[in-house]
């Protein structure tokens, strides 16, 4: 069975190349740009916040988006059905492509030879990602399809918003030193505009029934590659102390899992007392509402470092997740920029230890925002435009 699969793998692979190979044959119009996200499952993240900016600034493109269920979704723009005839020929066409997770995210197979492409990814990452969680190859065979794989993954331009990402970014996706940028990610935007910050604190309050004095802690962790998913505040004994802790202080606790946990099962929206679960809440809106954010070895604390607001890391299963699961680049040591919690009763200490003194930990988040995320800033999605036209011509 290892066998057929290892040969399905190749073929595909190795079909998908000719196809890309043969993409370069076609015409690609100047103002056709494509975009997608998240296998083309979402609309979001950072490919959403860079077509909002081209939209806006650049009303004479023409936008296409690439979803596996269109009717789902409500964007002003063309979206068209991932992997139909009609999606195939706009991404075979046009001239550029932005993606956060990988060539897929538009079409199943790579049809992007001679177009300008362009890797958004989604955060800055502590857990390994791409390459550099692959084993090195067995035999000839193994060895020729992870040659195939690298190619079709290649892109003309990367996006950095620290020194050490840059590094990740050589080993991860095999970048380059110039077809990397140094530059912020398009979704922080929002996190330096404090209108929509406030607006997002509303909005998660009157969602939670509480009013505006009532503080917001925010739990998203990342998934499991060995596991089914990680822990959750609805775990009864969890749920009841939180609960119990969150009126003696007056918050809510939000929980929004990972989207590889949530498109493994059917998550809704539940609610316990001050304990809610919402999945389907935007990342972005949930950091920039949230007075604390607690999270595992998920890139969402990086971006949290703009608000400079408490961070709370949730590592029960490090030396599982650092040793056997997905591996990780930094010791929690390095990377944490606040209180680390091993256990649900540090976890319920250091809730209330930062609700009662926000600034705890500020000082290591100043020196972790400065090696991390150097270049973040609200100007990221015009400095990644200007780099795209000019390479363009």
């Amino acid at each position: 069975m290892m066998f057929i699969n290892k040969f399905l793998w190749l073929s595909y692979n190795l079909f998908n190349y000719l196809l890309y190979c043969v993409s370069f044959l076609l015409p690609r119009k100047k103002n056709r740009w494509v975009f997608g996200s998240w296998f083309g499952n979402q609309i979001s993240d950072n490919s959403l916040a860079m077509y909002n900016y081209v939209k806006k600034c650049y009303p004479q493109l023409e936008l296409i988006w690439m979803a596996r269920s269109p009717e789902k979704f409500n964007l002003d723009c063309k979206i068209v059905k991932r992997n139909s005839i009609k999606g195939m020929f706009y991404v075979a066409t046009a001239k550029v492509a932005f993606v956060n997770q990988g060539y897929f995210d538009l079409c199943t197979f790579n049809l992007l030879g001679g177009a300008y492409k362009v890797q958004l990814w989604h955060g800055v990452p502590w857990k390994k990602i791409c390459n550099d969680t692959v084993d090195l190859p067995g035999n000839i065979v193994e060895s020729f399809t992870q040659w195939l794989v690298r190619k079709l993954s290649n892109y003309d331009l990367y996006i950095t918003p620290s020194d050490s990402y840059a590094t990740i970014a050589q080993s991860a996706f095999n970048a380059p030193v110039n077809a990397i940028l140094k530059v912020g990610q398009p979704r922080n935007q929002v996190l330096y505009d404090e209108v929509f910050c406030k607006k997002s604190r509303k909005d998660l309050l009157d969602a939670c029934g509480m009013n505006g004095e009532c503080k917001i802690v925010v739990y998203m962790p990342t998934f499991r590659d060995k596991k089914a998913k990680a822990e959750s505040f609805f775990e009864p004994s969890l749920c009841q102390s939180v609960n119990q802790l969150a009126k003696e202080f007056d918050f809510v606790l939000i929980e929004k899992s990972h989207f590889q946990d949530i498109s493994r099962g059917k998550e809704s929206l539940l609610s316990n007392e001050r304990v809610f679960l919402c999945p389907n809440l935007d990342a972005q809106t949930l950091l920039a509402g949230a007075d604390i954010l607690i999270t595992d070895y998920s890139s969402c604390f990086f971006d949290f470092l703009i608000c400079d607001r408490p961070i709370i890391h949730f590592a029960y299963d490090y030396e599982y997740y650092k040793n056997k699961d997905r591996g990780l680049y930094y010791d929690i040591e390095d990377v944490a920029c606040g209180t680390v919690a091993v256990n649900h009763d540090e976890l319920l200490t250091a809730i209330r230890d930062n609700i009662c003194n926000p600034n705890l930990e500020q000082l290591r988040r100043q020196e972790k925002r400065d090696k991390f995320i150097k270049y973040e800033s609200s100007d990221c999605c015009k400095i990644i435009m200007e780099f795209v036209l000019n390479k363009i011509g």
